[in-house]
């Protein structure tokens, strides 16, 4: 994996400081190293765990989303080596005014026959608007 990103109005917000309710989806992007002749070298799975507040001194919430790149869940373009999930709900990411105010913590990899891709961490602090 040569990259993720985490944006917001399509702008990334790695390692930001953002106000919550500021945008109508959270887009996860995880970008895959490339052969010489531009194919991807795709594992079958890309996925991205999270831990995000839950406000009022309640545990974090955490979990697992599966990254796309079939042309489906935002992806844009299928094959591509790029793998996407795009958040409309708020369920994962902090585009929302409702959206919990703390740290963000969001680790992106692959699994492929059993084994694991380069791990990329990322975080984003939420403040109010």
């Amino acid at each position: 994996m040569t990259s993720a990103n985490i944006l917001v109005n399509g702008q990334s917000v790695n390692g930001l400081t953002v106000a919550r309710g500021q945008g109508g989806s959270t887009r996860f992007e995880a970008q895959l190293l490339t052969r010489p002749d531009s194919t991807p070298t795709s594992p079958p799975m890309m996925w991205l765990e999270f831990g995000r507040p839950q406000g009022m001194g309640m545990a974090r919430d955490t979990g697992r989303v599966q990254l796309f790149d079939d042309g489906t869940h935002g992806d844009q373009v299928t094959g591509d080596g790029l793998y996407c999930f795009e958040d409309f709900a708020g369920d994962y990411g902090m585009h929302t005014a409702s959206a919990p105010m703390g740290e963000y913590h969001y680790e992106f990899y692959g699994i492929h026959d059993s084994h694991e891709t380069n791990h990329i961490n990322v975080t984003v602090t939420v403040i109010d608007s």
